[in-house]
């Protein structure tokens, strides 16, 4: 009996650490000093979703405008869905939404794309945390 409860609570600590297999160790990152359309950031995988952990956005200068989508096809041209709406960064400072596990994910089989707007007038530098499965 104390076998089978070892081996019980045993399950029940290796579970846990089984689930968190998929947690974001990818990173992507890209700056920008002009209007960038819609653009591939994390390519599809076949019934795989992208899983998005954080996102950091740091603009200089001016507001920047930043949205993420999702879709197939060249720079999700195909099916396309936005997956926030329009984020603006203020001029020198940072937008940062982080966790340790996903805060949104693309549908299985789509690519995750982003649009940027620097307005022009500084950088926009970005860093996206995702993982796929």
């Amino acid at each position: 009996m104390r076998w089978l409860l070892a081996i019980f609570f045993l399950f029940l600590l290796i579970t846990p650490i089984k689930a968190q297999v998929g947690v974001c160790s990818q990173w992507s990152f890209g700056e920008t000093t002009a209007v960038t359309p819609i653009t591939q950031i994390v390519p599809a995988i076949s019934n795989a979703s992208v899983h998005i952990c954080g996102l950091v956005f740091f603009a200089t200068s001016a507001n920047a405008d930043i949205t993420l989508y999702s879709g197939t096809g060249t720079n999700c041209a195909t099916n396309q869905q936005a997956l926030t709406p329009t984020l603006t960064v203020g001029p020198n400072g940072p937008l940062v939404l982080f966790n340790q596990s996903p805060i949104m994910k693309t549908d299985p089989g789509t690519a995750l794309c982003g649009s940027y707007d620097s307005k022009n007038t500084g950088t926009l530098d970005w860093m996206i945390f995702w993982a796929q499965y």
